[in-house]
């Protein structure tokens, strides 16, 4: 083998090592939940969290206090929206004074290039009575 060569390969071991090393030292995104919520033209104090309540469906009792959007990084093989997600949406909607959230889309995680699966959930805070 002539020097030239064995130059190349030593070039080449080095460059695929500090890609390996660079691919390890990734960082991973965050597995807590984020999201928002919208507030509605008319909010209320806060209420406690304890107080707020999810439902299936919205009804014509239901005043609308805002939309929630809330993701997580899904685990891997995870079947259901992780409860950290429920708590900090539960958060979000007493902030605005909801007693009540409706869920709309929450179902699966979609798919997501840079992180995998992500779970995203989006709903109404409401408020009954």
């Amino acid at each position: 083998m002539t020097d030239s060569i064995k130059q190349y390969l030593i070039i080449f071991v080095i460059f695929v090592v500090s890609i390996g090393g660079l691919y390890a030292i990734k960082p991973q995104p965050p597995i807590k939940p984020c999201g928002m919520i919208l507030p509605a033209e008319k909010i209320f104090p806060a209420t406690k969290t304890s107080e707020v309540k999810h439902f299936p469906q919205l009804t014509y009792a239901m005043q609308d206090l805002g939309n929630i959007s809330v993701r997580q990084r899904a685990k891997p093989n995870e079947t259901t929206p992780p409860q950290s997600m429920f708590d900090y949406a539960t958060k979000l909607a007493a902030s605005v004074g909801a007693n009540g959230i409706v869920w709309f889309v929450g179902k699966k995680p979609m798919q997501s290039l840079e992180t995998g699966a992500v779970w995203y959930m989006f709903g109404k805070a409401v408020r009954v009575g």
